[in-house]
């Protein structure tokens, strides 16, 4: 399944937060293996953003960086390039049917509805 950088950071924490609640053993595992894809992925974006950080960034006592005013216009459209980047991770969805009683937030399940499906039951 192709994605964008942007919808995969989203996807990752959403994940993050489904990974927190205590689902069926056989589904935590589904998330986590798609967890550990998506920080796989991730990881050498992540070395790109802090590269970024350091040529646009002035870093503070602390080692935080922050971006001056003069170069908050490349270094956005920098981002929205990173951002723009497509991925693929494997196109295989999640079955949460029987997960029906746990509570998960709207908005969790609007970014990953394009991995997860509820099927529905058989008369």
């Amino acid at each position: 399944m192709k994605l964008t950088v942007d919808e995969l950071f989203s996807i990752n924490r959403a994940l993050g937060e489904l990974s927190q609640l205590l689902l069926p053993m056989h589904k935590a595992f589904q998330i986590a293996q798609l967890q550990k894809v998506c920080n796989d992925t991730l990881q050498p974006i992540e070395t790109i953003r802090l590269s970024m950080l350091k040529r646009f960034g002035v870093p503070d006592m602390a080692g935080n960086y922050s971006i001056p005013e003069e170069n908050q216009t490349e270094f956005n459209a920098e981002v929205a390039k990173m951002l723009a980047i497509e991925v693929e991770i494997p196109d295989k969805k999640i079955d949460l049917t029987d997960c029906s009683e746990v509570k998960v937030k709207p908005a969790v399940l609007f970014v990953l509805s394009k991995l997860i499906e509820f099927k529905e039951a058989s008369s």
